[in-house]
């Protein structure tokens, strides 16, 4: 469509009198697909993207919190180093029991969990987690723990 410098319709637009139609794109949102498909396509993202679309819609929020795909990764839900992880560990420990909760009654596909493990701090948590597992019938259930030493053990594999 021509405009004109302030922003009028000029005579090309229209057509024996009738404005022209404009090929418009039909104005699809990604709430109002299915959410069999919206899950497809966030469980093509990799675990930073994922978090990073919480900010597009509260209705984008309410799809990924019923997202059966959970990953937890200590470093990067607290944004620091592994050498300075045991200062925001229960921050972490916060964070995924929230998220459980909110999932809870749900069927989870996969739970993954990726932290230093400090000093027993977990024990009482991870059998929280297994125990969810096991209640929403988790198809995949990874623990990474590294202990907060691995690199100090001589027998490392």
């Amino acid at each position: 469509m021509t405009r004109n410098l302030e922003g009028q319709k000029t005579k090309s637009d229209y057509a024996r009198g009738e404005p022209i139609c404009e090929n418009v794109r039909p104005s699809i949102r990604l709430e109002d697909l299915p959410q069999d498909v919206l899950y497809k396509i966030v469980s093509k993202l990799p675990s930073k993207e994922i978090a990073r679309t919480r900010v597009l819609s509260s209705e984008w929020r309410c799809v990924l919190s019923t997202f059966p795909r959970l990953t937890f990764d200590g470093v990067a839900m607290c944004k620091c180093d592994r050498a300075h992880l045991q200062q925001h560990i229960g921050k972490f420990i916060h964070e995924v029991n929230a998220v459980l909760q909110k999932h809870g009654g749900m069927v989870v596909e996969t739970l993954e969990v990726r932290i230093n493990f400090i000093d027993n701090l977990l024990i009482r948590h991870l059998n929280n987690w297994v125990g969810f597992a096991v209640s929403s019938q988790t198809k995949n259930l990874t623990l990474d723990l590294k202990p907060d030493r691995f690199w100090d053990y001589n027998d490392s594999y």
